[in-house]
């Protein structure tokens, strides 16, 4: 896991995750999260994020695995049963625009009002 500090920063966004889906594909299946930036420069904004974690590629599903563990600690909820457990829990995020992409990182919020990155960059797809 990598974990970075960073001084205060303004451009970080507060999300939740609004919605969540199982989705089955013929090469296994994923969780998708729907999320809303609520705070923050994108405030507004709705996102997807796919967890392909049924997936002949072991080393996306184990990426996807990650990802879902850094949700639920973003989110305090370290064991969850069902992906609805995350609704409606902020969190912390940063987003970028790289190109026509949206890349997002999850952060930790320091009790001095710094921010830790957790996890590795991920790309999301914009919701219009």
């Amino acid at each position: 896991m990598q974990r970075q500090t960073q001084q205060q920063n303004p451009a970080n966004d507060y999300a939740v995750a609004e919605a969540s889906e199982w989705v089955t594909t013929t090469r296994g299946g994923y969780l998708e999260l729907i999320l809303k930036v609520v705070r923050g420069p994108s405030k507004g904004l709705r996102f997807i994020d796919r967890l392909h974690l049924q997936n002949p590629d072991l080393a996306l599903q184990e990426q996807a695995y990650k990802r879902l563990s850094e949700y639920c600690h973003v989110t305090g909820q370290i064991q969850i049963n069902d992906s609805s457990q995350l609704h409606g829990i902020p969190f912390w995020v940063k987003l970028n625009e790289v190109g026509s992409r949206l890349i997002a990182r999850l952060q930790d919020e320091q009790d001095d009002g710094n921010f830790t990155t957790r996890g590795d960059d991920f790309r999301v797809e914009p919701l219009g």
